[in-house]
């Protein structure tokens, strides 16, 4: 009897202990940090659309709480994931690496070539965006090109992402420069003349614009920046104008942002001609503004297209899509509006957003990364909005909760 007694008790002991634990790593979960960082890339095959993210994962090993405020030791890991663009609904994510095994920052994706998300995150990779399946990284990189044994660098700062090519300008560790195919991975080296007469060597108006495009990718984006207060369409000029923009009206064309946060901006169009057709440098005189309609937008705006740095041109009815704040300051929430080019709203949508960490135009939908999270930082977002184009509903996939969010 005292034997089977050990054993019962031993048992219990043990599932005591169990639940414990169990306990433990229930309370400990609940202090896990998940945040999309860096640009989301998006793909489309067979008509499915896909929002590809790298998602810092930080999972608590410790906690304690004092005087009301909780400090965590969180072990951080680095994913790729893949959500659908039109549910939002999380398709698959895969552990890339610890943080531990990043020895230089950024984590950072690069672009989208041959329909493969290019990142770097400790080293230059590349997956299927639906699979997730690796197709690049060093190894496979040196066993293509065995020139670069043991010479790629381990710092994101020697390669160059060029998306008008879809090709990477890599410097390796002697020195010597390469071009790296994104579909075939070989790497031809090139000389400094061989660059001036690549495709990266552009004429003084395509830099400019490949410059406003790095710009407006490059690190945190304030809500002045995700915008602009005019734009030409269609041989016409369009522009969101206070009562005081109209005191001095401009005569001639240039983009602009819309940094008065008390302007209450209504929308304008006039006549544009070309100054003088013969000059390489195109410029555009406007003629007097006439007020399309009545309608307000607090620090209006016209949502500019990452993918270009120029103004959204909606899809299968000409217009724009406004954003607009819903009280002013920096915590007056983001509005998105879609009208026509008569000035006509289709829907509105708020976001509920005060800045845009990430947003991506792609015809049907508009994807956008924001933060609404206090417990993460200033560049990681937490939720991924994604807006139908046509009405204007939206879904929203919270990364920090790795669930569906309702409105």
């Amino acid at each position: 009897m005292l034997k089977k007694y050990t054993i019962r008790g031993i048992i219990i002991l043990v599932a005591i202990i169990a639940g414990f634990i169990f306990l433990l790593m229930g309370c400990l979960a609940s202090y896990d940090e998940r945040s999309a960082i860096s640009t989301a890339l998006f793909f489309e095959k067979d008509g499915k659309g896909i929002v590809f993210t790298i998602v810092k994962y930080g999972k608590a090993t410790s906690y304690k709480s004092n005087g009301g405020s909780t400090y965590k030791r969180l072990s951080t890991n680095y994913l790729i994931q893949a959500n659908d663009a039109e549910t939002g609904e999380l398709i698959s994510n895969k552990k890339i690496k610890h943080n531990s095994d990043v020895k230089f920052h950024p984590v950072t994706t690069m672009g989208s070539g041959n329909g493969k998300a290019w990142v770097f995150i400790g080293e230059l990779l590349a997956y299927d965006p639906f699979t997730l399946e690796k197709f690049a990284d060093k190894e496979i990189i040196e066993a293509k090109n065995p020139q670069l044994k043991g010479k790629m660098p381990d710092e994101k700062t020697y390669y160059v992402y060029n998306n008008a090519t879809d090709e990477i300008l890599m410097t390796a560790s002697d020195g010597v420069k390469y071009m790296l195919s994104t579909g075939s991975l070989v790497a031809s080296a090139i000389n400094e003349e061989d660059i001036a007469k690549s495709p990266l060597e552009m004429r003084d108006a395509d830099k400019d614009r490949q410059r406003q495009v790095e710009d407006l990718n490059r690190g945190s984006k304030s809500y002045t920046t995700i915008c602009t207060a005019v734009d030409t369409f269609n041989g016409k000029w369009y522009g969101l104008l206070s009562n005081a923009d109209l005191e001095k009206p401009d005569d001639r064309f240039r983009y602009r942002a819309v940094y008065t946060e008390t302007a209450r901006n209504k929308m304008y169009t006039a006549l544009i001609t070309v100054k003088d057709s013969t000059r390489k440098a195109v410029e555009l005189l406007i003629a007097e503004p006439g007020k399309i309609n009545d309608a307000v937008y607090l620090q209006g705006g016209f949502l500019l297209n990452r993918s270009n740095a120029l103004p959204i041109h909606t899809r299968n009815e000409d217009g724009f899509i406004i954003c607009y704040r819903e009280k002013v300051g920096n915590e007056g929430n983001i509005i998105l509006t879609r009208v026509d080019l008569n000035g006509n709203t289709k829907w509105t949508f708020n976001t509920k957003l005060n800045d845009f960490t990430d947003w991506i135009y792609s015809g049907k939908r508009l994807i956008i990364l924001g933060n609404d999270n206090k417990e993460l930082s200033s560049g990681e977002a937490n939720l991924l909005l994604s807006i139908d184009m046509q009405n204007g509903k939206a879904v929203m996939h919270d990364y920090f909760k790795n669930a569906m969010r309702k409105e």
